[in-house]
């Protein structure tokens, strides 16, 4: 269940509650609009399903927008504007990042990709994995969703972990990786995504 909380009245308001056999799984709230974007699972014979909704911050309006088949999903960011959404999904042992316009519809998948941010409305940054053969690394990449490529910006010998965040104007983002030998050791590392 979801609920709202006035904080003059300090009273919860149930705003989303799924039926029997379904359970909220991730949550993103789009504060200048005043939406919710949230992910319904539902598990059948240890296989899970998702379902993305769209809602009113005071409950009104649920419209479900896409239905996929994942064993978990994480929605992580949305554009400046709003008007899209990331999310990470997972099958098995691999990841993939999914990008859904919430007007269009509009709905791209990035295999081998994982820890999405964006960067701009049409741009989102990806630890993606490398196409070259022999390296087991991460590549830190812009993923263009209006032209579908993929850019390296950047390539480190450590595994990249994540990206933990992004700044406000959206020019610097805080990114974790590990060592490559033990994965015991984790850095901080602040980058400028430009380069410069």
């Amino acid at each position: 269940k979801v609920y709202s909380v006035d904080i003059n009245r300090k009273r919860p308001k149930l705003i989303v509650e799924p039926v029997s056999g379904k359970k909220v799984g991730s949550i993103l709230v789009l504060p200048k609009t005043r939406q919710l974007v949230y992910a319904i699972e539902e598990r059948n014979n240890e296989k899970s399903s998702f379902s993305l909704w769209l809602g009113k911050l005071d409950g009104a309006g649920g419209k479900e927008l896409l239905q996929i088949d994942f064993n978990k999903i994480e929605l992580c960011d949305f554009s400046p504007d709003e008007k899209r959404v990331v999310f990470q999904a997972q099958s098995a042992d691999s990841f993939t990042v999914c990008y859904l316009n919430l007007q269009s519809g509009k709905f791209l998948q990035l295999p081998s990709a994982y820890s999405p941010k964006f960067l701009t409305n049409t741009k989102v940054l990806v630890l993606a994995e490398p196409s070259r053969p022999g390296f087991c690394y991460h590549l830190l990449a812009c993923w263009d969703v209006a032209q579908e490529k993929l850019y390296t910006l950047a390539y480190t010998p450590e595994t990249c972990n994540r990206v933990l965040n992004i700044s406000n104007t959206r020019n610097l983002l805080a990114v974790v990786r590990s060592d490559a030998g033990t994965q015991m050791n984790e850095y901080i590392d602040i980058v400028d995504p430009s380069g410069q």
